[in-house]
């Protein structure tokens, strides 16, 4: 559907389709420009403490902005997309 909600503190991430039809627009409580470290932890805290739903807008495929890390699949260790 291009649009992903959750009530838990589970980011999911789902890239919009080009054209969003009427029918798929969904109404929020509160609108978060950013997931990285600031924008995540103020949209779980919206989430979980004020029971307000949250939709977050990322241009990265992943949440934690320069905070991100990942697991190299050729030696399993745990490095920083961004470095050091």
């Amino acid at each position: 559907d291009g649009i992903s909600t959750s009530t838990d503190a589970t980011p999911q991430i789902t890239p919009l389709p080009a054209t969003v039809k009427e029918s798929q627009v969904q109404e929020y409580d509160v609108c978060i420009v950013g997931a990285g470290l600031s924008g995540a932890v103020i949209a779980e805290r919206y989430a979980s403490q004020l029971n307000q739903t949250v939709v977050i807008v990322e241009k990265r495929n992943h949440i934690g902005g320069n905070c991100y890390d990942y697991i190299d699949e050729e030696t399993g260790i745990r490095v920083s997309q961004y470095g050091a």
